[in-house]
């Protein structure tokens, strides 16, 4: 990935993010934990008021495993557990492989702040 590439998603991350994202090494970890970081706010989000139990119940999932889907650190979290959640709650899952610049773009737009503006059904406005 060239610098350039980079540079055409317009961020305000992206001068400072650029030189890093340029190592191979770099732009793994950082997918691995700007992705760990936004699930776990997802699943977070979407718990909304209940505790883990309740919202655990209603996913037809422990509370254990709602608590390891809640940490960032957790990182074993399976496609086939995320489409049992958007089962249960009834919304979509949208999984997808893009390039950097995309990824960065989205993931500048959904702030950390974002899954906690979820509507009632779970879906960002």
């Amino acid at each position: 990935m060239t610098r350039p590439e980079l540079l055409n998603a317009s961020s305000h991350r992206i001068p400072r993010l650029a030189e890093k994202l340029a190592s191979k090494e770099y732009r793994d970890h950082y997918l691995d934990r700007s992705l760990r970081v936004f699930l776990a706010n997802q699943i977070r989000a979407l718990r909304g008021d209940e505790n883990q139990g309740e919202f655990g119940e209603k996913i037809g999932k422990p509370q254990s495993v709602v608590s390891r889907l809640e940490d960032e650190n957790y990182g074993r979290v399976t496609i086939e557990t995320l489409l049992d959640i958007a089962k249960a709650l009834d919304v979509a899952l949208l999984v997808r492989f893009v390039d950097y610049p995309t990824y960065l773009r989205f993931t500048d737009e959904k702030s950390e702040t974002a899954p906690l503006r979820m509507s009632k059904t779970g879906l960002g406005h």
